[in-house]
């Protein structure tokens, strides 16, 4: 790390050209257990834009570092970017930006830090998502999938599609295949799906959104013919939304897609296009008087 602070201590005094530098022969062991993780450090300055950028991405084995797919589950990834004049090759820098994504073992439970001293905004979200109870990369359909043990709670299949083949007494599809997660706020939000807690340090204030799903779409053409929604579908109800979207549109010549349908109380809801865009804000579920920080009043 010493190393990788006087390069980019070098490259900022000279101000000439890019500077990058990556490690990937770091393995930090957790003594008590033996489990290891691999880790892929960057530090780079770029003379144009005048941003120090670095990052930290720790996976489980060596071979999921080269891995796209499981590099976007790490257990671990840290980023912050700052002003060169504020970069010290010893001690702390002080950034503008920093975030941190965390990721449980089994990819079910996601923790998310943005402390921005640009936006002056410091945001902590935590999100539990459903999970396939017992996946298997050579399954070619969801029905070759194992149910779920006894005792889990698992999601009602949203598409007859995704169902199973009723010819078929072998083929459930996804019936019974997919854990329902959720959690536990309190007595008035039982199941929860994502929570986020932004402190706005201008107007001292914590708000706290909390939300039943992480994705919904709309159903237009539902079992019972009425138009709903599907919360949290999966690829198969997707698909089975666009196939029946394409069947009843066949003269399109643009394509069809999924309404997706945000949350009022979590999700920034965009309306219009252009000059006419405009944005509505969530409405917090919860929210608190915060506490005078004076050094993060202004923006570095």
């Amino acid at each position: 790390f010493q190393e990788a602070k006087d390069q980019m201590a070098r490259a900022i005094a000279s101000d000439d050209d890019f500077c990058n530098y990556t490690n990937r022969n770091i393995v930090v062991e957790d003594t008590s257990t033996g489990d290891l993780l691999f880790v892929d450090f960057n530090l780079s300055y770029n003379p144009f834009t005048r941003i120090v950028q670095q990052s930290v991405l720790a996976t489980r084995t060596e071979d999921a570092l080269l891995s796209a797919t499981e590099r976007a589950t790490a257990p671990f990834v840290g980023f912050y970017q700052a002003d060169p004049d504020e970069f010290v090759a010893n001690g702390y820098t002080q950034p503008y930006l920093r975030q941190a994504i965390m990721n449980n073992a089994n990819e079910i439970e996601i923790f998310n830090i943005d402390d921005g001293f640009d936006t002056r905004l410091g945001v902590m979200e935590f999100i539990i998502q459903n999970k396939v109870c017992n996946p298997d990369d050579e399954a070619e359909k969801p029905g070759d999938l194992e149910a779920c043990d006894a005792g889990v709670t698992t999601r009602t299949v949203a598409k007859s599609q995704c169902a199973g083949d009723d010819s078929d007494p072998e083929d459930d599809g996804e019936t019974n295949k997919i854990a329902l997660n959720s959690y536990n706020v309190n007595s008035d939000y039982p199941a929860i799906k994502r929570v986020r807690v932004e402190t706005d340090y201008p107007n001292q204030e914590v708000r706290i959104y909390l939300s039943e799903y992480i994705e919904a779409i709309e159903n237009p053409y539902a079992a019972d013919g009425e138009p709903d929604v599907i919360y949290d579908p999966t690829n198969c109800e997707k698909q089975a939304v666009l196939d029946e979207l394409a069947e009843a549109n066949p003269d399109t010549t643009t394509g069809v897609r999924l309404t997706v349908v945000e949350d009022p109380g979590y999700d920034i809801i965009y309306t219009g296009e252009g000059e006419d865009r405009t944005e509505t804000l969530p409405t917090p579920a919860i929210t608190y008087a915060g506490q005078l920080v004076a050094e993060r009043q202004n923006e570095l």
